[in-house]
């Protein structure tokens, strides 16, 4: 079977319309028929049933769009031809849903489970929201780069046996902060202040100090036991 373009297959229609024998055996009209589509022309889809072409559109409640030599199910609404359903694919291919005007998926009662074998990836030309009483993130190896990156949470638990963070600019404030290392910490940085508004304690085994140029103390009183 030769392809047809949207432009030939109008042709189709237009016989349709004029009571034509082309379809005849396609009666009666409001019906439904399985098609293979032939090709695609924008949202224009090309079916074949049988030997005759026809010119057919996705139906709204189609959400997986169809791809060529999809068996689907159409079904005839006067002079409109709507494509409602796939029925088998020859290609074990990625199932895609393209919603024009949006999408949304909900569960009122009951949870919502998206799971893949292999990647999953979310992407957003705008802007990525995400909000939830509590969450649960559990990820053996996890690589995060962002441009800016706003980040507020009421309580932050966080354990990792390696944790590597590259940062132009960090600001973190606290009400109160608890830090604990059970091994070695180290920092590196060109320039370093600490101010405190009350009181600085530091409680340890062995202390030094190496300075290579300066070692400066600035203090009105000075005790040492």
């Amino acid at each position: 079977m030769k392809e047809i373009s949207v432009e030939q297959t109008k042709n189709h229609m237009i016989s349709l319309k004029e009571g034509s024998s082309l379809l005849e055996n396609l009666k009666p009209l409001k019906s439904t028929y399985s098609a293979t589509i032939q090709s695609i022309e924008s949202d224009k889809y090309i079916v074949a049933i049988g030997d005759i072409l026809l010119c057919a559109k996705k139906a709204t409640s189609c959400l997986i769009e169809p791809k060529d030599e999809d068996k689907v199910a159409v079904y005839f609404d006067g002079f409109d031809i709507y494509i409602t359903n796939i029925l088998e694919r020859k290609e074990q291919s990625p199932l895609e849903i393209i919603a024009k005007n949006g999408l949304d998926i909900s569960t009122m009662q009951g949870d919502l489970k998206l799971s893949s074998d292999a990647n999953m990836h979310i992407n957003s030309k705008d802007t990525l929201y995400a909000f939830s009483d509590s969450a649960n993130i559990v990820i053996s190896k996890v690589s995060f780069l962002a441009d800016i990156a706003n980040f507020t949470s009421k309580t932050l638990n966080l354990i990792s046996s390696t944790y590597k963070g590259i940062i132009d600019s960090f600001s973190m404030q606290n009400k109160s902060l608890i830090h604990y290392t059970d091994g070695h910490e180290e920092h590196h940085c060109n320039s370093s202040r600490k101010i405190v508004k009350d009181s600085d304690i530091k409680q340890v085994k062995n202390s030094i100090l190496i300075a290579e140029e300066q070692a400066k103390i600035d203090a009105r009183q000075i005790n040492m036991g």
